[in-house]
């Protein structure tokens, strides 16, 4: 489910880093790419990864540090990019938890956590419900990974 969107939006902004639009640095040497071309590409990779990794991974944290600090200098777009192939390559190689998990997992934290706000709450039967419904999900889930 989501991976396969997931993995769909690694080729497209792989594709789109394939495509920058480098120019020359008149008076200087090397080349660099328009900002608003390399933010919004940045901007969609950092998104991406944050969503597949989450903050606290490397990913995450050096490609936000380099993006800080770019300035659209073909260096610093090799370095973002650097950072974006390692995490498609993490991604595609299956090196990270899975996603469907742990969204799923998620939920049913969510779930769980307002089933017993609920019932402290003295509302037995809005808690059974939602604790069926975390249990529905979770049966669900168990069921379609087995028959994988």
């Amino acid at each position: 489910m989501l991976s396969k969107t997931f993995a769909k939006r690694f080729e497209e902004l792989h594709a789109k880093a394939g495509s920058f639009s480098y120019q020359k640095n008149e008076g200087f040497s090397g080349t660099y790419v328009p900002r608003s071309e390399w933010q919004k590409w940045g901007t969609s990779v950092q998104n991406l990864i944050l969503a597949v990794f989450g903050e606290d991974s490397p990913h995450y944290e050096n490609f936000t540090e380099e993006l800080k600090s770019c300035g659209g200098y073909d260096y610093d777009i090799n370095s973002l990019k650097g950072i974006f192939e390692s995490a498609k390559e993490d991604f595609e190689g299956g090196y990270v938890f899975n996603v469907d998990l742990r969204v799923s997992g998620e939920v049913f934290g969510d779930l769980i956590i307002l089933a017993k706000q609920s019932l402290a709450e003295g509302h037995k039967d809005v808690a059974a419900v939602l604790a069926s419904a975390a249990l529905e999900d979770t049966l669900k889930r168990y069921t379609s990974m087995k028959e994988q």
